[in-house]
């Protein structure tokens, strides 16, 4: 599950603030927030993207159950 919760705007470019709910294989899951910035090119389509999150969060959500 992802869920935009804030999106901040300029030209060529946006910074996404989101939820994120994974489920792995064998029913392990986390939950997180994430940063994704998208940089576009003069035809509008994605040139970059970049995501942040706490990854050792997430690994050690998914290893506890």
């Amino acid at each position: 599950q992802f869920e935009v919760r804030r999106v901040h705007e300029s030209p060529g470019e946006a910074l996404v603030l989101a939820d994120v709910s994974i489920r792995a294989p064998g029913g392990a899951g986390a939950r997180y927030d994430a940063a994704i910035h998208y940089l576009l090119d003069d035809a509008g389509d994605i040139a970059s993207l970049r995501a942040f999150w706490d990854l050792q969060d997430v690994m050690s959500q998914l290893a506890s159950v």
